[in-house]
């Protein structure tokens, strides 16, 4: 029976790098797995008609009634102060 001493390290000798290579091809071999089943659930939700990212902060309804408020004068920071949101996602509601 073999006991690992303080201070040694199982991965020198004889059988630890290779052991270590082993473990390192599974892993390796692992992760690729699991990018093809996660890649082929994301096209099985997009055909299931899955919607991916983040839901809108205003509805379209919403978004061209600011748009008009904008147009009318009203500055962009009223106006998220109006919807409840962020200057910033009105300024990106304004580039488009």
């Amino acid at each position: 029976m073999f006991v690992l001493q303080p201070g040694q390290n199982r991965s020198f000798g004889p059988t630890g790098p290779g052991n270590n290579r082993g473990v390192g091809i599974a892993a390796s071999w692992e992760r690729e797995r699991i990018t093809e089943r996660t890649a082929a659930g994301r096209v099985q939700a997009r055909a299931r008609g899955v919607k991916f990212g983040r839901k809108a902060a205003l509805t379209p309804h919403q978004q061209s009634e600011a748009l008009e408020r904008l147009a009318a004068g009203d500055t962009q920071r009223t106006v998220a102060a109006l919807f409840d949101v962020s200057q910033a996602t009105i300024s990106r509601l304004v580039g488009r």
